[in-house]
């Protein structure tokens, strides 16, 4: 089964998205995958959006 969501590739783009007002946007934050490196770069610099 394909996934529903693209893969979120970079912190700013999470943080972008789980900002977004747009449902469709937060929803995609909450659910598309996330690499580790990506994880990481969340934790280090965005540790409030982890």
């Amino acid at each position: 089964m394909a996934d529903r969501f693209s893969e979120i590739t970079s912190a700013e783009e999470f943080v972008r998205l789980g900002q977004s007002e747009d449902p469709a946007e937060y929803d995609r934050s909450a659910r598309a995958a996330l690499p580790l490196p990506v994880w990481w770069d969340l934790v280090r610099n965005h540790p409030d959006m982890s």
